[in-house]
């Protein structure tokens, strides 16, 4: 995720009032949310529709009174549901991710949120705490977005109130409403491929021409960096049974294919220039033996063909920002700045900034060992440390 102070640096260096704003990968809609901050007309789309739903929790304009009341009303009801009435959140997971009192509860403010018949900017905000909620009350170890469950003994241990849980972020998010007047500009989000960028924008009625795209897309497949997947489907699984809130559960394997080099990508003969299929070897040395080689060649092939989108639906004068960093798999660097840049010219676009900051409150390990074995120094690599914010803009005219 783009941290808050870059998305709001990138927003005062890029953003002005009225710009109509894109993030084709916008997650969680840091960055659009910022923009939006400025008085622009922003629009984000992902193919998650849990990082979709927390967008455009941060786009309404939610009343304060309405979360107030549900926030009593929390206090007050305790419906559980009855036991042979309750549902098995994760159908698509062989092992339970919630305790049978985790799971009635659950369902008990389930049942509470639906009795509510909240407005559609409330209700968009509080299915964004309750999936907070279901984040922090399953079996996931150290609130990891990765699915890695607590050992046995811990798990017959378990404590955790859903409802004391979302109490508590209803009421800071009730803060905040409280604490922050309206956003100046509009945002809107849409599930949509940023692959297929042109056709979601035209299928939602929006004109594909932006003054500016700025994004940071992810920095490899969903299997090898945080199985995105993962969290986003136990969320999904409870908040499926709110009424009226128009998502439906999906597996972490059905979400994972979605994004970038997943089973659902796009054949090299699909693309225009085939620049990362062609010249691999300038952005990752693993070599043709190396068994990521062709997820590495899948997830760059539809990077390419995202940038390629980028290009038609920015116009002509317009910029394209992208916070990119160096990962490594398969033991080797991948430079998708590189990869971006020689794709860009490609398309006609030009090169006017490139700096490097470094990554300040990482929360993940700076170095890790990659067999699993901390004693294992030989294996022992750095993570990622530092971001590269390219800034490309697009000729007002056709170059002859």
């Amino acid at each position: 995720m783009v941290a808050d102070g870059l998305a709001e640096a990138l927003a005062r260096a890029f953003v002005a009032p009225g710009d109509r704003v894109l993030d084709p990968f916008c997650g969680t809609g840091r960055i659009l949310a910022a923009a939006a901050e400025k008085g622009a007309h922003c629009v984000g789309v992902d193919v998650n529709p849990l990082a979709v739903l927390v967008t455009r929790a941060k786009a309404g304009h939610c009343s304060a009174q309405v979360l107030s009341d549900l926030l009593q009303a929390s206090s007050l009801v305790r419906a559980r549901g009855k036991r042979r009435d309750l549902p098995r959140f994760e159908t698509d997971r062989k092992v339970a991710w919630f305790s049978r009192k985790v799971t009635r509860e659950l369902w008990g403010i389930v049942g509470l949120v639906n009795s509510a018949r909240l407005p559609t900017p409330e209700l968009s905000l509080v299915a964004t705490v309750l999936a907070a909620t279901v984040r922090e009350v399953s079996f996931c170890r150290d609130g990891q977005w990765k699915l890695h469950r607590l050992p046995a003994r811990l798990r017959r241990r378990w404590r955790r109130s859903p409802w004391a849980v979302f109490r508590r972020r209803l009421e800071l998010a009730l803060c905040e409403v409280r604490a922050f007047p309206d956003c100046p500009g509009r945002l809107r989000a849409l599930v949509g491929d940023a692959r297929q960028l042109s056709g979601a924008l035209r299928a939602h009625r929006i004109t594909p021409s932006f003054d500016i795209v700025v994004t940071s897309p992810p920095y490899g497949d969903s299997r090898t960096t945080v199985h995105y997947g993962g969290i986003s489907s136990l969320c999904l699984s409870v908040l499926c049974y709110i009424e009226r809130l128009g998502v439906a559960a999906a597996s972490s394997a059905s979400i994972d294919r979605l994004c970038l080099g997943g089973a659902t990508s796009a054949s090299p003969a699909q693309t225009n220039s085939g620049v990362a299929a062609s010249a691999l070897h300038h952005y990752w040395r693993g070599g043709q033996n190396n068994p990521v080689q062709t997820r590495v060649r899948r997830f760059l092939e539809d990077l390419e063909r995202s940038c390629q989108e980028v290009t038609r639906v920015l116009r002509p004068g317009g910029h394209f920002v992208v916070v990119v960093g160096r990962r490594r798999t398969g033991g080797w660097r991948l430079y998708l700045d590189r990869m971006i840049i020689d794709v860009c010219r490609e398309e006609g676009l030009r090169l006017e900034g490139l700096s490097t900051r470094q990554i300040v409150g990482k929360r993940t390990p700076a170095r890790v060992d990659t067999l699993g074995r901390q004693q294992a120094k030989a294996h022992v690599i750095d993570t990622i440390k530092e971001e590269h914010i390219l800034v490309f803009s697009k000729r007002s005219k056709p170059v002859s």
